[in-house]
């Protein structure tokens, strides 16, 4: 067989085969025909026999490569790519009849032969097609980060459909399903609160609007991920820079109910309810939904907004969602370390009776190095069972370093916060239906279809400003639902303009929605906040 290396016919060889791959089972015979012409080799005098051995394997493997095996990765990709891509479409893969009667060249035999032995070295064609696969969905999926089950899908397809294992894309996991860093949110935590909207049962913020056709999500999952990457330290810090945000947020709080237009006016209000108690001889009369109505339109015509879009109480309400956002944060990196302390702590069998390696190395006699590993361990395994079992009062913490302040008696421009809310809640619902509105019918414009930092911010302040009784007093909820119940019968009786009676209805309705959902998220906040 010496002359198969002077006839040069291995690239046409290995072309037909890759052509006609049922012909696949006679190359070990060809590669066994081929391993006959090293003997030759080791009659060579100009050269060490070595060196031509050598580069004679190169040429064999280069040129299987190249006519065989890439030629064959890139079929089997883009064959993977297209089934993945178009199945996600409901649209099936176009493919012409080359060879067989369904529609393609059955690579099956390829992939299904032995490893081709050739001197001391095999080549296995199906082991090398799958590292390359490997390879470019690894290189392919740190680029596109959020394509990640869809390589997974891939992968599987591999799997089935032409028995390649391919090895699971083991990322880093400050990279893997992360999503925005903790040490990123920290450091543009005022955009952060602005520009996303938290998900109170969910515990999820969404971005509120984005020039793509995605809105990016953190999820809980993601921040544990940034736990595991930075540690359980990056917990207590996140809480600190999140401090500092309060505080800036609540001097533009107390400002702006320092103003003497807001401040006298929630001073006469609350002197005016009071009255109408007296005289009515009833301490449980609800807060009028009238009242609210005007102290709204009364503040929504003071100066004090740039923005011709937002009004004065609108820019009140975004202030409050946005501590509300920022309380959302510390909950998150609360519920993250204790999902990331949960995983890790896992693998301890016995969290009643945890056993002491340092003491069993002693009792076992094992070198210094030892003992001095089963103490690291030990100190590892308390600090992770002290974080399961106690974990971290953050949102009381934060209430009582507030409380303190605000709560002086230099600070009295702030008793009144309580009157503002029923107000606050009628801009809420109002914006509410106008973003939800945007999404139903598909505007240009994007909206908004989840925003419980505002609850989660009224909780908070009411909390802190121990005002929770006396907004409580007011039966605010009830008396707005009232009144929206009995404004849909009295549409209902109306048998004039049927057109514009439906419409007030419809939003009439909506806004009785929207009113109970914010209810029941106010009501979720304040568990929150129980002692």
């Amino acid at each position: 067989c010496t002359v198969l290396y002077w006839a040069n016919f291995l690239p046409m060889y290995l072309e037909y085969i890759y052509e006609n791959p049922l012909q696949a089972t006679k190359l070990p015979y060809v590669f066994g025909a081929l391993t006959d012409v090293v003997h030759l080799f080791h009659k060579a005098v100009h050269v060490a026999p070595s060196v031509l051995i050598e580069e004679y394997k190169n040429e064999i493997e280069n040129l299987l490569k190249e006519k065989l095996v890439i030629p064959l990765y890139h079929e089997i990709h883009k064959d993977l790519a297209e089934s993945i891509h178009y199945s996600t479409k409901n649209v099936d893969v176009s493919r012409k009849l080359e060879r067989g009667p369904f529609g393609q060249k059955d690579l099956l035999p390829l992939l299904q032969v032995k490893p081709l032995r050739f001197y001391k070295t095999y080549f296995n064609i199906g082991f090398m097609v799958t590292h390359y696969l490997d390879r470019t969905f690894y290189n392919l999926n740190t680029v596109a980060l959020y394509n990640w089950a869809t390589f997974g899908e891939m992968r599987s397809l591999a799997l089935d459909r032409y028995g390649l294992d391919l090895k699971e894309v083991h990322l880093p996991g400050q990279t893997l399903e992360q999503g925005s860093d903790v040490l990123v949110i920290m450091r543009h935590l005022p955009a952060f609160v602005s520009k996303y909207r938290y998900n109170l049962n969910n515990q999820i913020f969404i971005e509120a609007s984005s020039d793509n056709n995605t809105l990016d999500a953190i999820t809980v999952a993601h921040i544990a991920n940034s736990i595991r990457t930075h540690g359980t330290g990056i917990m207590n810090t996140a809480v600190s820079v999140t401090f500092q945000y309060l505080k800036e947020k609540f001097h533009q709080f107390s400002q702006f109910l320092f103003d003497e237009m807001i401040k006298s006016r929630l001073f006469r209000d609350a002197h005016a309810f009071s009255e109408q108690r007296k005289e009515s001889k009833d301490v449980t009369l609800p807060y009028p939904y009238q009242s609210a109505k005007k102290l709204q339109d009364y503040i929504r015509q003071l100066a004090g907004s740039k923005d011709k879009k937002t009004n004065y109480l609108d820019k009140f309400r975004l202030l409050i969602t946005e501590i509300g956002n920022a309380m959302g944060y510390v909950r998150m990196i609360r519920s993250g370390g204790l999902l990331y302390t949960s995983n890790a702590i896992q693998f301890v069998p016995d969290l009643i009776e945890i056993e002491k390696f340092e003491e069993l190395t002693k009792n076992s006699n094992l070198p210094p190095h030892t003992i001095q590993a089963a103490h690291n361990l030990d100190v590892v395994v308390d600090t992770l069972y002290q974080n399961f079992s106690e974990g971290s009062e953050y949102f009381k913490m934060l209430v009582n370093v507030f409380a303190t302040e605000y709560r002086r008696p230099e600070n009295s421009h702030l008793e009144n916060f309580y009157l503002i809310v029923p107000a606050l809640t009628l801009e809420y619902i109002q914006q509410s239906g106008i973003d939800k509105e945007k999404y139903k019918n598909k505007s240009k414009e994007q909206g908004i279809f989840t925003d419980d930092g505002f609850a989660l911010g009224i909780a908070y302040i009411l909390k802190l400003l121990n005002q929770n009784k006396a907004f409580d007093s007011l039966l605010w909820f009830n008396s707005a639902i009232d009144f929206f119940y009995n404004e849909l019968e009295a549409k209902t009786r109306e048998k004039d303009n049927i057109k514009i009676t439906q419409l007030t209805k419809a939003k009439i309705q909506c806004d009785l929605e929207e009113l109970k959902v914010l209810r029941w998220s106010f009501g979720s906040a304040r568990i929150l906040f129980h002692d």
